[in-house]
């Protein structure tokens, strides 16, 4: 028999042996009978103390056979150490009575109430004795702190008393956490609503787990319990068509390739649009590496992209509009050439005309003038041209002209300029050259045009040449000087050159030209 037990019955037996005296004393004393059995009732209750305080809250309880076995022996259920089982339990442990009453307590619930077991003894808690529920309870301490119990109450029968044991545990910790978790979900909740774009989370496997409001509205799934669906079940509840889901292929890729992955998806809508979403698929993983979920997060880009639309469809058209215009303006520049070319090019021969020539003679006066360089100009008539066009007619006179300016620029300089000055009369330019070298050009081309083999008709030409001295004062000047030479040349009988100061000195300018 254990110790707590021998104890339990030595107090019994001491107490009936005190009873016995007490009585036989009373005897002696002349006590009455009522008080005999008030002094009786009174060492009682003192042994049903005694039974309490050294049994240490033991209930009895018939003896089983257990089910289980340790090294081949039985296992009685009072050799179990209550005191081990209860009071070293990390778990608070109070025994009340039918009236709420603290009958026991152990260590752990000491310190969950912050009072020694003396002052909780014989306190009424005040707690509901509902039994095989578990509530919780706030216990508020001497320093003010709240803590927040766990409590499990059952019945129990204790020496022919109903007793009720409450287990209550400390979850203080993870109330904080648990709202703590809450807060940060709510947080969390708040910020997602407020995101404009579709954000959902769904598992490993695709089914759907939560959704922002933003994803709720876009695929009207307000009334839909989506927890747990896959796409294909959720969103055909929806606004989606069935024309839709490719998307556990790029949702596979997200997970394979352990990084967010980009794209855009074309969505079909039961009313006939087609939604066009910019999604991002993002992995979460398990500190250990394990999938944990998958974020998607989906931006309605269907107004850009119709706005895209619209204006590469702008684009498209100013550039068939540029290309037009381009077009035009090549149209309108080969016009304005061939307008500039008519104006300053003679349509019969393609010399230069006589407005390009008065443009370019005093270009290069001025130059001439400025740089002190030389510069002469040579007149160049047809001779008898009239006499010709007569007798052979003006497309023969017409061929002769072009003969003539053919022959005239072939034998020019590139830097020369040659123009049809009028009629049958021809002009050049020689920039940067002096009167002698003008005489060996004007020589050189009268010479060409004689020794040409005409079949019906002998050709030559006559040549007065003008060039640039002090006493020129303009342009015109030196046209008028250069006409005077080549009516000197026609005087003294044709095909021949003069030079202007042939003239003002007197002498015959007629210079042999030799090959």
């Amino acid at each position: 028999m254990e110790r707590s037990s021998l104890l339990a019955y030595s107090y019994a037996i001491l107490c009936g042996v005190t009873l016995i005296l007490l009585f036989a004393q009373l005897s002696i004393l002349g006590i009455t009978l009522s008080y005999m059995v008030q002094a009786g009732c009174a060492m009682l209750v003192i042994a049903m103390v005694g039974l309490i305080l050294f049994g240490k809250g033991r209930l009895p309880h018939p003896q089983k056979s257990s089910s289980h076995s340790l090294s081949g022996s039985v296992i009685r259920w009072e050799e179990f150490d209550l005191d081990a089982l209860i009071s070293r339990n990390t778990d608070s442990v109070v025994v009340l009575d039918r009236e709420g009453t603290v009958r026991y307590v152990n260590s752990a619930a000491e310190k969950l109430f912050n009072r020694d077991r003396e002052a909780l003894i014989g306190l009424p808690l005040g707690l509901p004795l509902a039994t095989n529920t578990t509530f919780e309870m706030e216990i508020l301490g001497k320093n003010g702190e709240t803590t927040i119990a766990e409590m499990c109450i059952v019945e129990a029968r204790w020496r022919e008393e109903t007793v009720y044991p409450a287990w209550l545990r400390d979850i203080s910790e993870r109330k904080r956490i648990e709202e703590a978790l809450r807060s940060s979900e709510t947080q969390l909740r708040t910020i997602l609503n407020a995101i404009p774009d579709a954000v959902c989370f769904k598992d490993p496997q695709g089914n759907w787990l939560q959704a922002n409001d933003w994803c709720i509205q876009l695929f009207q799934l307000r009334d839909v319990e989506f927890a747990g669906k896959s796409d294909e079940e959720l969103l055909l509840m929806g606004s989606v068509s069935e024309g839709l889901l490719g998307w556990r292929e790029r949702e596979e890729e997200a997970w394979s390739q352990r990084k967010p992955i980009r794209n855009e998806e074309n969505i079909p809508l039961l009313d006939g649009r087609n939604l066009i979403l910019d999604v991002i698929r993002v992995p979460l993983f398990h500190p250990d590496g394990s999938p944990h979920a998958l974020v998607m997060i989906g931006r309605d880009i269907t107004q850009r992209k119709a706005a895209e639309f619209q204006i590469e469809e702008q684009l498209r058209r100013i550039h068939r509009y540029n290309e037009e215009l381009q077009l035009q303006q090549q149209q309108l520049e080969a016009a304005n050439a061939r307008l500039e070319m008519l104006a300053v090019r003679d349509g019969l021969t393609g010399l230069k005309n006589h407005r390009a020539f008065q443009e370019r003679l005093q270009e290069e006066f001025e130059r001439a003038v400025r740089y002190d360089m030389p510069l002469s100009l040579l007149i160049i008539d047809v001779d008898r041209f009239k006499q010709l066009n007569d007798a052979l007619g003006h497309p023969a006179g017409d061929e002769v002209l072009k003969t003539v300016a053919w022959v005239l620029q072939k034998n020019s300089r590139q830097s020369d300029f040659v123009a049809r000055y009028g009629g049958d009369e021809f002009v050049i330019i020689l920039g940067n050259t002096s009167s002698a070298g003008a005489k060996v050009i004007a020589e050189r081309l009268r010479h060409e045009i004689e020794e040409i083999e005409w079949r019906e008709f002998q050709i030559t030409i006559s040549v007065g040449i003008a060039s640039l001295t002090l006493d020129t004062e303009n342009r015109a000047q030196l046209i008028s000087e250069a006409d005077q030479a080549l009516y000197h040349s026609k005087q003294l009988g044709r095909n021949r050159v003069t030079h202007y100061m042939s003239l003002t000195l007197g002498q015959d300018d007629r210079v042999e030209y030799r090959l």
